[in-house]
């Protein structure tokens, strides 16, 4: 979201997150609330839905007809934002010249539609290999205090994300 807004967009929505989601999609959404809070942008624009994509592009299209302003859009994983993408063009609305969409995982399909899917990308595999040592440890030292780890995901810049002068 932060990536959005410094390229200019400030009418930005939400795709895919409910208030009680399980954890990795709650961070998302607390994500997008801080980024807009920390810029001092107000308003917000959420289509709540759980992950299926069918749901999300049904609340996404829903947002983008009452607020035809918006200008980007944050989808909570990348096949939501591959169908978002795909369903902004019924509603005339061309990736990324009307409408910038910015995904999250880094899916194989996100570099090969078009246009090509900005996203972030999530270390799956140090993802496993942090959590097989965090078990050993546990297993080891089962009386050890909890640990909490934190694996940041990474921008890959793609073409669904222009820059506007969006005021």
């Amino acid at each position: 979201v932060s990536y959005l807004i410094a390229r200019g967009h400030r009418h930005i929505g939400l795709v895919g997150s409910l208030p009680n989601a399980y954890p990795s999609i709650e961070e998302r959404r607390r994500g997008y609330l801080q980024a807009l809070q920390d810029r001092g942008i107000t308003q917000r624009y959420l289509a709540d839905s759980h992950i299926p994509s069918l749901e999300a592009v049904t609340a996404a299209m829903s947002l983008l007809r009452r607020f035809p302003h918006i200008t980007a859009l944050f989808c909570c994983n990348d096949h939501m934002a591959i169908a978002v993408m795909q369903a902004a063009h019924s509603l005339g609305r061309a990736v990324p010249d009307d409408l910038s969409i910015i995904g999250f995982d880094n899916i194989d399909l996100a570099e090969h539609v078009t246009p090509a899917l900005t996203t972030m990308h999530v270390d799956k595999l140090s993802m496993g290999r942090l959590a097989v040592q965090l078990l050993a440890n546990q297993a080891e030292f089962p009386t050890a205090g909890c640990v909490t780890a934190v694996i940041r995901p990474t921008l890959v810049e793609r073409s669904s994300v222009r820059s506007t002068n969006d005021t």
